[in-house]
């Protein structure tokens, strides 16, 4: 037995041995960046057991299929570390698709000193499903004025709006089916949908929104195969609420978009919102809110205060304001060429093409040519035609999206170089990148022509990129294409003079040349009688050649609709003869005399001496009004006086020039119309052009008939429209005069009929009420009616002045740091700007603090953000010279307010104010008032 047992030691090291060794020269993939799902523009990160690559390939992009995805995926990889691998796709993973990644024996053979084994290991993961990621409901008024619910379904892809209709169920409360109306079938990832029959209550209704299966995604094999089912509520049409207030960027410029529940009236947006700190914004409506486009600091947290002048189109008022604090992040990475439909670009001026670059600090700048002969293969297979949402539907836009030619099938790689964003010259923060190319005629004297693809992409993330396609060429290309002939013209981009000589082939839609011509002396070249040359040819492109510049025109992209336009050009008349008449105006009065030269040249504009004319003129009913026979003169020239007659019937008069033979040589319109002058003179006036509060302004108003006598007995109306202006001073533009004042002014109507004099006179007393508002603008209408109450108007101009002293505040920034004195300068001055000395006023500096505070409302409890005030500054400032200053040190970060009002006056406060902010940040100094009594 012992002789037998022996060996079997042996054997089990000898087996553990090899097992070992196995193990230890084994490749395994150890942790990858990514789980299940993927967004549709990520890196993948791959870190294996081993050290595969020396140090000296780390950080360069390689083509090396390292790993194999399925379907296939277009992109680059590179080593960060021995044993770490990053794969960046060149176009964005494709949606709603599952994916496998397959480790390739690429990767065990970049050591040659040790032999490894891959564990062949399948990772399997997916870009997100469709989803349904929210609803928006809103009330608005339909066609018929009667209100009607609307919806927006939105979707992380675009689908079928006639796909989903047939999908979509919208349940009220008790299971009540409501009926459904998708108003829009194209694609799309927010579906517009109309609920006819939605209930009106002036309290919510629940909503159970369900989309059946079977929902496809464009252009993927995916369908959902399960229902999508939401909750969600009604809001009442009786109240307006903010629903949500989003940020994000668009065309790299921050945008929020703020949804209400009702669509908005859009008479002045700029009065809905606040934005703090100021940032010049401008806004423009949805269907259920409002978006505000800004210079928006990505860093910074604004406060957005939506104020309660909301107004809905059904009468809803917002109730109260409403304050949001909104920020937006970093900026994503992006890279986009500025002008996405040019493509030709000046040979003879600098070579600069803009393009868009957002956080990427370094790019790769790819330039390859694309050959005369792939031309039309590219175009046809390299590109596809971006699509969006145009007044509501899903069309072309009519620009491509160009992909890059990885594989050189249509093009060689000219420029392959890393640049610094930093180092690009900038202009309104658009990046200038300059196609410097290799002068190749210096290594070939007859280098291949071609075209030229642009890809700038970032050094990090391959996915992160744009290509474009550039033709540098100074040969500008216009093509007409008729039955069986084709002109074309070519001239200078740079200077637009014609260009002789330059070849220009026609190239079929099969890749054929039909034919080439060269231009004559002005430019142009004529193709005539093509069927016969190519019989079943299609045109597609032009090419143009010299000795020294290529150019073409691909006719799908350039073709001009022309159904808008007259086209057929001018047709020549059997006489040869060119008439042009013009004449001193183009409308009379009856009884005038209509003046107007005829000018008669030949086709090569020579003047054509002494012919007999015929000259017609019509009525508006086409009947004969006059005709005259004359005579050119030795300049081809006649000229024509029609007297008019009085009685004249009123209307379009057509002029025609005919030749002896009756040719019609040329026509023009005349217009004969009545004039009815004002039969009443009206003068007004006012005792002076400024007043004060509490005064009372007389206006007088004279109305006399064109013929000397008072114009008495006529109805008058006067109408007196008060409105704040701000006020200036001409000497201080650094101070600030604006008054912050909630005064609301009516509108001032009298009616009457002027006395035996024709004169009018009403007196309209300025209320007392309005004090310390500034200087308001005084527009009074007068309207007097003649006897057939035609209505003569004039306007009178006038201010009012509301207080003595006019208070001017300046400080030194807007933005100060806390704990630093900061001074303020105020003045006060007259109604003339001077220097008011001896006046007194009243400082305050207000604080504003957001406190967050719990509300009940229907039913519920929700957070709402509150502003308050907190005076942290007062005194009573003595302006000797007509100056005065004070400093204030903030000491918390937050939003101030410099407010300088008038003294009380017997116990009474005056409630308007010259206000200024800034605002005050320091480390360590901001102050948390959430849930403050």
């Amino acid at each position: 037995m012992k002789t037998f047992l022996r060996p079997l030691p042996a054997l089990a090291a000898l087996f553990l041995f090899t097992t070992c060794s196995h193990l230890s020269n084994s490749v395994r993939l150890l942790n990858q960046n990514f789980e299940d799902e993927v967004a549709r523009n990520q890196n993948l990160v791959f870190t294996f057991s081993k050290d595969l690559v020396p140090e000296g390939r780390l950080n360069e992009w390689d083509s090396t299929q390292y790993v194999v995805f399925e379907p296939a995926v277009a992109g680059s990889f590179k080593w960060t570390a021995p044993n770490e691998l990053v794969f960046s796709p060149a176009v964005a993973f494709k949606p709603a698709t599952a994916y496998k990644a397959e480790l390739n024996d690429a990767l065990v053979r970049q050591q040659n000193e040790t032999s490894y084994t891959l564990d062949n290991e399948t990772i399997a993961f997916h870009t997100p499903y469709l989803q349904l990621t929210d609803t928006e409901f809103w009330w608005t008024r339909g066609e018929t004025g009667r209100p009607v619910v609307k919806a927006r379904l939105n979707f992380n892809y675009p689908v079928s709006g006639a796909e989903l209709a047939g999908l979509l169920k919208v349940e009220a409360e008790e299971n009540t089916p409501l009926t459904t109306q998708v108003l829009q079938t194209g694609l799309n990832e927010a579906i517009p949908v109309a609920l006819a029959n939605a209930p009106s209550s002036r309290n919510e209704t629940a909503l159970t929104i369900r989309v059946e299966k079977g929902l496809k995604v464009p252009n993927t094999t995916f369908s959902t195969k399960d229902a999508f089912e939401q909750k969600t509520v009604l809001p009442s049409q009786y109240a307006l609420e903010v629903v949500d207030v989003k940020t994000g960027f668009e065309n790299n410029e921050g945008v929020i978009r703020v949804i209400t529940t009702q669509e908005l009236q859009t008479s002045d947006l700029s009065l809905y919102y606040t934005v703090s700190p100021e940032a010049e914004t401008r806004a423009e409506p949805t269907e259920n809110g409002f978006i505000i486009r800004g210079n928006f600091n990505e860093t910074e947290t604004y406060v957005l205060t939506l104020t309660d002048q909301i107004k809905g189109v059904l009468g809803a008022r917002l109730d109260e304001a409403v304050s949001k604090d909104v920020f937006f992040g970093k900026m994503p990475a992006g890279i986009s060429f500025v002008n996405k439909r040019a493509v030709y670009l000046s040979s003879k001026g600098a070579k600069n093409v803009g393009v868009s670059i957002v956080n990427v600090p370094k790019v790769e700048v790819t330039i390859a040519k694309v050959y005369e002969n792939n031309i039309l293969h590219y175009l046809r297979s390299g590109r596809y035609e971006e699509y969006g949402d145009l007044d509501g539907q899903w069309q072309p836009l009519g620009t491509h999206v160009y992909y890059q030619d990885e594989q050189q099938h249509y093009s060689d790689v000219l420029v392959h170089k890393t640049v610094e964003t930093a180092n690009l010259p900038k202009v309104k923060g658009v990046s200038a990148l300059n196609l410097s190319l290799p002068d190749q005629a210096a290594t070939n004297p007859n280098p291949a022509r071609g075209i030229y693809l642009v890809t700038v992409s970032s050094k990090e993330s391959a996915y992160v990129n744009a290509t474009k396609l550039v033709a540098i060429s100074d040969i500008g290309l216009i093509t007409k294409q008729g039955a069986d002939e084709v002109w074309v013209f070519a001239n200078s981009i740079q200077t637009a003079e014609p260009l002789a000589n330059v070849d220009l082939t026609l190239v079929s839609s099969n890749n054929q040349a039909i034919a080439t011509v060269k231009t004559n002396s002005k430019g142009v070249a004529h193709f005539e009688k093509l069927a016969g040359k190519n019989p079943g040819a299609k045109l597609a492109m032009v090419l143009a050649k010299t000795a020294d510049d290529f150019n073409y025109l691909f006719l799908d992209d350039t073709k001009v609709e022309t159904s808008r336009f007259e086209v057929e050009g001018k047709r020549d008349n059997p006489t040869g003869f060119d008439a042009f008449v013009y004449g001193d105006r183009n409308i009379y009065r009856p009884g005038e005399t209509v003046h107007f030269n005829t000018v008669i040249r030949n086709p090569v504009w020579e003047s054509v001496g002494q012919i007999p004319l015929k000259i017609k003129v019509l009525s508006p009913s086409g009947k004969e009004y006059r005709v005259f026979r004359q005579t050119t003169n030795e300049q081809g020239a006649v000229a024509t006086d029609v007297p008019i007659d009085p009685a004249a019937v009123t209307g379009t008069y057509v002029t025609e020039i005919y030749n002896a033979n009756e040719v019609l040589l040329a026509s023009r319109n005349i217009s004969i119309e009545e004039f009815i002058p004002d039969r009443i003179r009206v003068e007004t006036r006012t005792e002076r052009d400024a007043y004060r509060t509490g005064e009372t302004i007389t206006m007088t108003a004279t109305a006399t008939s064109l013929f000397g006598p008072p114009a008495t007995g006529r109805t008058y109306e006067m109408d007196l429209q008060l409105k704040q202006r701000a006020f200036t001073a001409k000497q201080f533009p650094d101070y600030t005069f604006a008054i912050q004042s909630n005064a609301s002014f009516e509108k001032n109507i009298r009616q009457g009929v002027t006395d035996a004099n024709g004169q009018a006179i009403e007196r309209f007393p300025v209320p007392a009420s309005y004090r310390d508002i500034g200087v308001l603008e005084g527009n009074l209408f007068v309207t007097v009616f003649d006897e057939n109450s035609r209505p003569v108007n004039r306007l009178k101009r006038l201010d009012v002045f509301t207080q003595e002293a006019f208070y001017g505040v300046r400080l030194a920034d807007s933005y100060v740091g806390t704990n630093v004195p900061l001074p303020v300068e105020v003045i006060a001055v007259d109604r003339n700007g001077n220097l008011q000395k001896g006046a007194t006023a009243q400082a305050e500096v207000v604080r504003f603090e957001y406190q967050t505070v719990v509300e009940k409302q229907y039913e519920q409890l929700r957070y709402v953000s509150k502003k308050r005030e907190k005076v942290v500054y007062a005194n009573t400032l003595r302006f000797g010279d007509g100056r005065a200053s004070f400093r204030y040190v903030p000491t918390v970060s937050g939003e101030y307010e410099v407010r300088i009002r008038r003294p009380d006056q017997a116990g009474e406060r005056a409630t308007a104010y010259t206000a200024v902010s800034f605002y005050a940040y320091g480390f360590g100094t901001t102050q948390s008032s959430s849930f403050e009594g």
